[in-house]
């Protein structure tokens, strides 16, 4: 009984421990990939220098494409039909399960690295902008009116640039937020780890600050 209930708490902390290890070593890359393209591109303190802003359609496959030349990177999957790409599209469990469904997936670009990590990239029109958006429960989830409406009255100061999705161990398991799988905002000045609740962003932050 003593071994059924110690071994897997074992590999549980062995896993952490490399999730851990994994997460610190992307944000390094991320780090140095955006500071190399800021010096070729002379945006010193940019991160539109590969983030860029626009109104095409292709604009997350453009950012990724411009990305992944910086990275170990294995190929560049513009959408699910590309070859060899349709198994790299799947679902992420949220951190907490009471937001929505408990899943979360984009058909959005991906890279993938030599080392089996894959980053999914989201870019936007723009850095910065004002969104309205609904009122929320303690979980993220919209407050609904009797008819059964999104209540609104929220006003989202949105001051990202990009979202990247980091899977540390691509489609292998737990493929859960806030485990193996963490979201980055992209401002145009700084990188930081996304601290809504369903991306298991608090955790995210202890893990860089040595907390966890």
């Amino acid at each position: 009984m003593i071994a059924a209930i110690t071994v897997p708490n074992i590999i549980q902390s062995s896993q952490n421990k490399e999730f851990h290890s994994k997460l610190k070593k992307n944000i390094a890359v991320l780090d140095e990939a955006l500071r190399l393209a800021q010096i070729e591109e002379g945006m010193t303190g940019d991160n539109t220098a590969i983030f860029t802003p626009s109104d095409s359609n292709d604009r997350s496959y453009e950012s990724a494409v411009r990305l992944a030349k910086y990275l170990n990177t294995l190929k560049v999957c513009k959408n699910r039909s590309d070859s060899g790409c349709y198994d790299k599209y799947y679902s992420i469990k949220k951190a907490v399960k009471e937001h929505g469904d408990g899943y979360y997936i984009t058909y959005d670009p991906k890279i993938i690295l030599t080392d089996g990590t894959i980053y999914t990239v989201q870019q936007y029109a723009d850095c910065e902008s004002q969104v309205p958006a609904c009122k929320q429960d303690q979980y993220g989830n919209c407050l609904k009116d009797e008819d059964g409406n999104d209540i609104m009255g929220v006003v989202w100061n949105k001051k990202v640039c990009a979202y990247l999705h980091i899977d540390l161990n691509g489609e292998k398991g737990p493929n859960k937020y806030g485990s193996d799988n963490f979201l980055i905002n992209i401002n145009r000045d700084k990188i930081l780890i996304n601290t809504t609740g369903w991306t298991g962003g608090k955790k995210g932050n202890n893990i860089m600050l040595n907390k966890d």
